[in-house]
């Protein structure tokens, strides 16, 4: 195997060429095996005991034999990332302020320290604040750090069914969720369904 040939090849077809002549992995010589090999031979990358074209840690060698991983990890990534979609936790709630009393969507965030209700919702309902609070807003893992005002409310949260109720403060804020996707047969035939009605 002539070197100038040898680096037009992958490094799985190197091995192949050298097991078929039946040479060694270690020296390239021919009549005996890398493990009972007595040469002094040393890569120039790694130290090892094989030449440097036989080296897995050789760019070109290194390229070839990893491309089929990276691909395949790729792949699975991507598929991941179409496939996924996440079902936000929902229910619904009445809140009543100022002798008025609206059905919304409340959104489950286990994450959260505030209570939010959309802007919009306490301008239709005419709620009036009772302060203004600005806040410093974390966000992409504490690297990008916003102030933002926020006008907060009194406001009384009640479950629609048992009649329950509490007296809570939530911020208003423009934007809490994006558009809600539509459930698929798969899970509609599960039980999962979604109600139809405006999110506040």
């Amino acid at each position: 195997m002539k070197a100038r040939n040898a680096k037009k090849l992958d490094f799985e077809q190197k091995q192949e060429i050298l097991k078929n002549k039946r040479c060694c992995f270690t020296c390239l010589k021919f009549g005996h095996q890398s493990k009972v090999c007595k040469s002094n031979v040393q890569c120039l990358l790694c130290n090892k005991r094989y030449w440097a074209l036989m080296c897995p840690e050789l760019p070109s060698n290194k390229m070839r034999v990893k491309t089929p991983d990276l691909v395949e990890k790729r792949d699975v990534s991507l598929s991941n990332h179409c496939a996924a979609k996440v079902f936000l936790q929902t229910l619904q709630v009445n809140i009543k302020a100022g002798g008025k009393t609206r059905r919304v969507r409340a959104f489950i965030d286990s994450g959260s320290q505030r209570l939010y209700l959309l802007k919009k919702t306490a301008h239709e309902m005419n709620l009036k604040f009772i302060e203004i609070k600005n806040i410093i807003h974390s966000v992409f893992g504490g690297s990008n750090l916003q102030k933002q005002d926020h006008r907060v409310y009194e406001i009384t949260l009640q479950n629609g069914n048992s009649g329950f109720s509490f007296d809570i403060q939530v911020l208003d804020q423009p934007i809490i969720c994006g558009k809600i996707p539509r459930i698929n047969k798969g899970l509609r035939g599960k039980g999962v369904k979604r109600e139809e009605y405006n999110s506040h």
